[in-house]
């Protein structure tokens, strides 16, 4: 009878009996013995050879045939049969009523000014344009009808909706398509092109930006541009399914090793989905971009390297345009508008924000730019796939901050009041509104990498490695380049455990026990932070540089903060928008008793927090809201809230009923105050006793 033998390994038999005898296929036993037996589809077959052709191979072809077969059948086959004889579009008219999509008439432009002669009718027009020299070139397009405009098979713009934008074109000819929809007789629509460097835009005409007779060529673009899509898929599958597999695998793992806290963190997701839908009813585009404001500034750097090849992020000034970061009379990038500041010395820009955001979004972005490249969507860095991703970022980000989180607090309290803090802190503050609207600010961000901070803290206390000491370099390094001030959370390894197992002494002396664990620390740390560095060298001329005085902002008012403002007023105070809180300021009286290791780093780190914030010189943060200064720290304020709710599980059942009726409603007038900030009905800066008591914050609306 078959045996089911799992593993190649020495297995041993004992045969009882005089004539017993034992077949495996492989070799007789007789009386007992030791034989070693592969495992089921271990033994080599010779009629069943591993293939050549692995994921791995796939994807070396695919990228083999994109950059090689790809444009030796344009440029060898398609190109010799185009007329360069004409200069001008190639005008295919269509009408509605045709189903086969068949052009009625062909005719010639000689400049890029299109109109429609019937109301039914509808045009393409077609063309290489000839470019002469290498940079970023702007497109605008005027005019009363529906058009869109593609640039290499990439949708660049398309009214109603973004009216200009722009793409970094190589020396050489570029396929272009312009289409007009159909509309009211004698509507169309004009296609004028600014140079690089250049602020004027004119008509294309003339042979100086030739366009070219497309001929024949077009009836063949359908089938280069359908192929490539295949390798451009073929190639994204191929070179990512290595990856997957065993990110699939440790997510799966996971899973199943803590099932409560996948359950947490998938309500949280299920969460955020009610909210963007609530927020984005229909698509992304029928509110305010993801990336705005602030978030533009942390977000500039990723179009600025990857898209346009520009550290000095002069090309960002189209899409800026574009996509109403700077109002149409501006001329040029301003700090007033997009936080970026001229350096006449290096000829750059300079950001008054680091570039940890953008690190971290950089993988979402990158998804995002082969979406674009595959759906063919404008590939600006700004397009409705750029937008959607960051959503994704800050999503991901979220739950990555809670699954530590959640794993720290499980380690000292039970599930209940493990899984209750972080749900509060989701739904009853205002880091929901931040990880659903606002998405391209750094805060969620923080949240994050303060959560994992914090975890590897206490793991590295309880296990100095050399592998803890450089994630905890590396996640402080991080935290810094997204942003500056979060250089304090260095005091958690260096202020953990005192009070609670070692005096100040001990303390000092089992640091220094430690030092080449932190030498390692500071090591990763200032790796982390070159790439910074380099930047401002490059951009700012100095290596090390404050952002925010480059830029001509005040300083810290450190003698006079607004202490009482930020904490309590109508206008931003953290306690006062968010209630919730204040369950993590009594919460501290408990902490000695449950998280005695943790009290002294969490009341400093608290302190040092509410101190820089409220000697900010705009210590409201501008437009947000609540205060949104203090949501990096709220890792930290869950500590002490789950003590709080410790000691109310301690008490009697009447106790929990009413702690919890009050949560609930708490979470409840949060997420009303938030749907009405989301409305516009609730002001985000400017707030004062008299509005406040105009707004509804029992109802949604």
């Amino acid at each position: 009878m078959p045996f089911p033998f799992k593993k190649a390994i020495l297995y041993r038999f004992d045969l009882t009996g005089p004539d017993t005898c034992l077949d495996t296929g492989h070799d007789s036993l007789k009386n007992g013995g030791l034989l070693q037996l592969p495992s089921p589809g271990t033994e080599p077959d010779p009629k069943n050879r591993k293939s050549i052709l692995t994921p791995w191979a796939g994807a070396v072809l695919f990228l083999l045939f994109y950059l090689s077969v790809w444009p030796l059948l344009f440029h060898l086959v398609l190109l010799p049969h185009a007329s360069l004889q004409k200069y001008g579009f190639r005008v295919l008219h269509f009408k509605e009523a045709n189903l086969l999509n068949k052009e009625d008439k062909v005719g010639f432009r000689k400049s890029s000014e299109l109109r429609l002669s019937q109301s039914d009718e509808s045009l393409k027009a077609l063309a290489f344009l000839k470019i002469e020299k290498s940079g970023f070139y702007s497109f605008f397009l005027s005019g009363t009808a529906r058009a869109k405009l593609a640039v290499n098979n990439q949708i660049i713009l398309e009214t109603p909706g973004a009216h200009q934008g722009g793409l970094y074109l190589d020396k050489g000819p570029h396929f272009i398509e312009l289409t007009l929809s159909a509309g009211q007789t004698n509507s169309g629509a004009d296609l004028l092109l600014s140079l690089p460097g250049k602020e004027n835009f004119q008509l294309i005409a003339g042979k100086k930006l030739a366009y070219l007779d497309l001929g024949n060529v077009g009836q063949w673009l359908f089938v280069l541009d359908f192929l490539e899509k295949i390798a451009l898929l073929g190639f994204g599958i191929c070179f990512l399914w290595p990856l997957f597999r065993p990110l699939s695998k440790w997510i799966k793992n996971r899973v199943a090793n803590f099932p409560k806290t996948a359950a947490l963190l998938l309500a949280l997701a299920l969460f955020w989905i009610i909210g963007f839908s609530a927020y984005y009813p229909v698509e992304i585009g029928a509110r305010r971009p993801a990336v705005r404001v602030d978030g533009f500034n942390y977000f500039a750097y990723l179009p600025s390297l990857i898209i346009h090849r520009d550290l000095g992020m002069q090309s960002l000034y189209p899409a800026a345009k574009a996509y109403k970061y700077l109002p149409a009379w501006e001329k040029a990038l301003s700090h007033t508008y997009t936080g970026l500041t001229f350096n006449p010395e290096t000829g750059r820009h300079v950001s008054d924000h680091t570039i940890g955001v953008s690190l971290m979004i950089a993988p979402f972005f990158l998804g995002a730019h082969y979406l674009s490249l595959l759906f063919d969507q404008p590939v600006d860095g700004f397009s409705s796939f750029y937008q959607y991703s960051v959503g994704m970022a800050a999503l991901f980000y979220t739950l990555f901050g809670f699954a530590f989180l959640a794993a720290l607090l499980r380690k000292h309290f039970s599930r209940r009041t493990t899984f209750t803090p972080c749900i509060c802190l989701f739904l009853g503050t205002n880091l929901f509104n931040y990880t659903v609207n606002e998405v391209s600010y750094s805060h969620v961000y923080s949240f994050a990498l303060v959560a994992c901070f914090i975890y590897f803290t206490e793991k590295w206390h309880s296990e100095p490695t050399i592998r803890n000491s450089l994630i905890l370099g590396g996640v402080w390094g991080l935290l810094a380049l997204v942003r500056l001030p979060n250089l304090m959370v260095i005091m958690f390894p260096c202020l953990y455990g005192l009070y609670g197992y070692r005096n100040l002494k001990e303390q000092v002396v089992w640091l220094w026990q430690k030092r080449l664990q932190l030498l390692l620390m500071v090591l990763l740390f200032g790796l982390a932070m070159l790439p910074q560095l380099l930047l401002w060298k490059l951009t700012a001329g100095s290596w090390l540089i404050n952002p925010q005085a480059y830029a001509g902002l005040p300083g810290l008012n450190i003698w006079q903060p607004e202490l009482l403002n930020v904490l309590f007023s109508v206008e931003k105070g953290a306690f006062f928008w968010s209630p919730i809180l204040i369950m993590s300021l009594f919460g501290l009286f408990f902490m000695p008793r449950y998280l005695p290791q943790w009290f002294i780093p969490s009341l400093l780190f608290w302190g040092a927090v509410t101190w820089v914030i409220a000697s900010y010189w705009l210590w409201t943060y501008g437009h947000s809201f609540g205060h949104r200064g203090f949501t990096d720290a709220y890792p930290v304020l869950a500590l002490s809230m789950a003590t709080l709710l410790q000691q109310v599980e301690s008490k009697s059942r009447a106790t929990l009923w009413i702690t919890g009726i009050l949560l609930i409603a708490l979470v409840y007038v949060n997420l009303c105050l938030t749907v009405q900030y989301w409305q516009g009905s609730l002001p985000g800066r400017n707030m004062t006793w008299e509005i406040f008591q105009k707004i509804h914050w029992w109802r949604f609306w």
